[in-house]
């Protein structure tokens, strides 16, 4: 009974870490949508990437909320999501400014705006954040594979052991 316990503890570990790893891909996934949205509203000018822009603002907040409840359980991942949250933030109220620009001054005035800034440090900050954790969130993953390798492989000489001796 305390070996299946074990091997479900760590099933429980391995699917906990395939969910973070899954949270942040969303995250990327999102921000990268975030910033092809503000692109295309400089480039063709079209209100429908506004909206395009709000939803992945939407998913971003609502995917780093579910981040932070997931890695509550690892202290240095919690100041990552932390960081990574306001690093985000930082980079959704310069896409903001731009995209507010565009519209009150005109769209020359915002690439200007886009040219002056250049690839932002915040932009840089958050992408190396991000990946820092998935490699992190990934030798976790490792970690806790081996254990349940380990576990199950113990499990399966005990069980033979006791069938031979029954």
């Amino acid at each position: 009974a305390r070996q299946q316990e074990i091997l479900i503890s760590h099933r429980q570990w391995l699917i906990h870490s395939y969910d973070v790893l899954l949270k942040l891909s969303e995250i990327d996934v999102a921000t990268e949508e975030l910033l092809s949205s503000e692109r295309g509203y400089l480039i063709k000018q079209e209100r429908d990437y506004l909206k395009d822009f709000e939803t992945s603002e939407k998913t971003i907040d609502a995917t780093i909320a579910r981040l932070a409840v997931l890695a509550k359980d690892n202290p240095t991942q919690v100041k990552r999501v932390e960081f990574l949250k306001r690093t985000l933030e930082r980079r959704k109220n310069f896409l903001r400014a731009v995209m507010s620009a565009a519209d009150k001054e005109g769209f020359i005035a915002a690439r200007k705006l886009v040219n002056a800034r250049g690839r932002e440090g915040g932009e840089k900050q958050a992408d190396e954040i991000l990946h820092e954790m998935i490699t992190a969130e990934r030798d976790l993953l490792r970690l806790r594979a081996e254990k349940l390798a380990t576990e199950t492989q113990y499990n399966s000489e005990y069980t033979s052991t006791l069938l031979a001796l029954a």
